[in-house]
């Protein structure tokens, strides 16, 4: 699989390739005053999940997969990232799931909505390394689009 600005001579050997089914998502948002009185500002949570089954590069299969995408805010701005280096989000592997987290830019969120509730969006590719045996760091991820109808 080549993905978009990786070329094989610059893929690190411990990256770990992954192809995540998208079966189902969920959108959740909420909206609350603030909790602290010094806080003028009101609280927004907003947070896509999606649901599926992946495979991993060496042909393994993990059914369960729970991905929540958080927004970022402007994320090409590197004023608005507290960590370095950069990540991209993060990976948990239990005994037969996946649990992670994602960051999205809040200004590609409705985009990704739409192309998921139009049924576009059915793959998710995800470039990752390994950190220790429940942990992976994603450097790289991208949805793929397909057209209506495809099995792809």
């Amino acid at each position: 699989m080549q993905l978009r600005g990786y070329g094989r001579s610059q893929k690190p050997q411990d990256i770990t390739v992954l192809v995540m089914e998208i079966e189902r998502w969920e959108w959740q948002y909420s909206l609350s005053r603030p909790r602290l009185a010094q806080h003028e500002v009101l609280d927004e949570g907003t947070e896509l999940v999606l649901f599926g089954s992946m495979k991993i590069d060496d042909g393994r299969a993990i059914r369960k997969v729970e991905l929540r995408c958080l927004p970022k805010g402007k994320i090409t701005s590197p004023d608005q990232w507290e960590e370095r280096p950069y990540r991209v989000g993060d990976l948990y592997r239990g005994r037969s799931d996946f649990d992670g987290v994602l960051f999205i830019g809040s200004e590609a969120l409705p985009s990704v909505i739409a192309m998921l509730a139009m049924g576009l969006y059915r793959k998710l590719d995800i470039l990752a390394y390994k950190v220790d045996r429940q942990h992976m760091v994603v450097e790289h991820y991208e949805f793929q689009q397909t057209t209506r109808g495809s099995n792809r």
